[in-house]
């Protein structure tokens, strides 16, 4: 699994209880590890990118697991204000370690290759 995005005090999953979040992204085998089965946004990538990694926004401590389209964070949808922020890529062998990450170093934002900017 891999994190390149951190979305600082995230209100995604709980609008009155802000935590922070990570963009982690998974091949098909770490993605099941994560959900019991594919959710329909990542059936429909598989359909239509299959390289793509299948992506999902991951709470600190590891019990929220939001499953969305490669191109959430990436999207034009945050306007001018994007609550995404680059970090240097890590690789988890497990959910367990976000709890242990302090602020993540910053990095430049990199628009993903497969997405042709």
């Amino acid at each position: 699994m891999l994190i390149r995005l951190w979305f600082p005090a995230c209100d995604l999953f709980d609008p009155a209880r802000l935590t922070d979040a990570f963009w982690v992204e998974c091949d098909l085998q770490e993605a099941l590890h994560l959900t019991p089965e594919l959710h329909g946004v990542h059936q429909q990538q598989q359909a239509t990118h299959p390289t793509w990694p299948l992506c999902f926004l991951v709470s600190r401590d590891g019990q929220q697991v939001q499953p969305h389209p490669r191109v959430f964070p990436y999207a034009g949808q945050w306007g001018n204000w994007n609550p995404f922020r680059a970090v240097q890529p890590l690789t988890l062998s497990s959910l367990n370690e976000l709890e242990q990450l302090q602020q993540p170093l910053s990095a430049p934002w990199t628009w993903p290759d497969e997405l042709g900017a």
